[in-house]
């Protein structure tokens, strides 16, 4: 990627520079254009359920930027010839179930026949100029909020190995259809330093990046972390998935964990999320607000760490939140 030209354009308010969820694109004075795309194959058995996590996973980058998804266009690769026609509808069908749910109008797509089946979306929304989240920014005295639990990646990829049973995802399964819109919404009016998704790199991964340009480390509180029911009897049978032992890799030693951590956590901890939670950097009272006003919509938040001047580095401290004083 690092061989790509740079677009350089002034209307370009958001790129790949920093890594961020969606790019941002200066559509007039006051609104911008949030663009972003996400697909991959089914994690789940069920076409629908594939459909509906697909959908709310490519929608969340939007919201994580701040933004409103407007439009979306389907793109799907499927086995024409080895499954039924029935199981592509279902897949379409769950995707167009939550863009009816968030407003969002899916105008076509894109279908190309794969040996396996993959689903998202290209999602575009807009943004008022003002109010873009950036998942840099952060600044020593934050602390970090997660807004959903991890797991998701462990439990659906122990699943693929028969590890465990479909039956066992229900947990796993309603976190990952759950719309990450009403906890973006809940940070209205709030100063928020720092604002991603947890996908793909997972918790590590993300927060590495939050931490750019590199003055700032992070602690993170072992036990405040949420973490779904069965992820430990998993990771007590399996190291973790491929994408997670990556992430690991690319930390390197800026990842230190101390005595009285799980050994497992860090398999945890760097697990490629699908659709996961919002991780904001915020300071200590608005944090408190956005726990205040995601209890009042029903949703969840955990305080999961602080910031502080440093250089990089990620510290996993055993034990709970400290009882800090508000900056």
């Amino acid at each position: 990627m690092g061989r790509l030209p740079r677009t350089v354009d002034r209307a370009v308010l958001v790129d790949t520079s920093t890594s961020d969820d969606a790019g941002v694109y200066l559509w007039r004075e006051d609104l911008a254009l949030v663009q972003t795309v996400d697909f991959f194959p089914p994690m789940v058995d069920d076409p629908r359920a594939f459909g509906r996590i697909a959908a709310t996973n490519a929608l969340s980058d939007v919201w994580a930027m701040g933004g409103v998804p407007r439009t979306a266009l389907n793109l799907f690769g499927f086995p024409f010839d080895d499954l039924p026609l029935d199981v592509a509808a279902a897949i379409l069908e769950g995707g167009s179930e939550v863009c009816r749910e968030h407003g969002v109008v899916i105008l076509g797509g894109h279908t190309t026949d794969e040996e396996v089946p993959r689903y998202g979306l290209a999602v575009t929304g807009e943004v008022p100029r003002g109010r873009i989240h950036r998942n840099v920014g952060a600044r020593a005295g934050d602390w970090l909020v997660l807004t959903k639990p991890l797991g998701s990646g462990l439990l659906t990829g122990a699943c693929m190995k028969d590890l465990l049973e479909e039956q066992d995802l229900e947990e796993a399964l309603r976190w990952m259809t759950t719309p990450n819109r009403w906890a973006a919404e809940a940070l209205a009016g709030l100063d928020v330093h720092a604002l991603t998704d947890v996908t793909g790199y997972g918790l590590l991964g993300h927060l590495r990046e939050m931490l750019q340009p590199g003055d700032l480390e992070a602690h993170l509180w072992w036990e405040e972390i949420p973490v779904m029911t069965l992820v430990p009897a998993v990771l007590e049978r399996w190291t973790g998935t491929g994408g997670g032992l990556r992430n690991l890799e690319l930390l390197g030693e800026k990842l230190q964990v101390e005595v009285g951590v799980p050994s497992w956590a860090s398999a945890l901890l760097a697990d490629p999320q699908t659709s996961g939670g919002l991780l904001a950097a915020l300071p200590p009272e608005d944090a408190e607000a956005w726990l205040e006003a995601l209890a009042r919509r029903g949703a969840f938040g955990w305080v999961v760490g602080r910031l502080e001047p440093g250089a990089g580095r990620i510290l996993v401290e055993a034990g709970q939140r400290p009882h800090l004083p508000s900056l």
